[in-house]
């Protein structure tokens, strides 16, 4: 995992560990991967926008990456 991360400034990342719900959003990826929508319902006080914009800033930092898992249906 250190392999993966690239360097981050300390004003970079101390402007994004302090806002309101970054602590919060972290522990609950902390057990593993997760979908967009159960993080949401785990974390039922942080609005959509918020949870956006945090995931994002994590996301430009290193510190999160995202999947995009596409779902084929079956045909018969």
């Amino acid at each position: 995992m250190a392999k993966c991360m690239r360097k981050i400034s300390s004003d970079i990342l101390s402007s994004i560990l302090f806002r309101k719900w970054i602590f919060s959003i972290i522990q609950s990826l902390g057990s593993g991967t997760r979908r967009y929508s159960d993080l949401h319902r785990s974390l039922p006080d942080v609005t959509q926008k918020v949870l956006t914009e945090h995931l994002r800033a994590l996301e430009r930092a290193g510190i999160v990456r995202r999947f995009f898992i596409r779902r084929f249906r079956r045909l018969p």
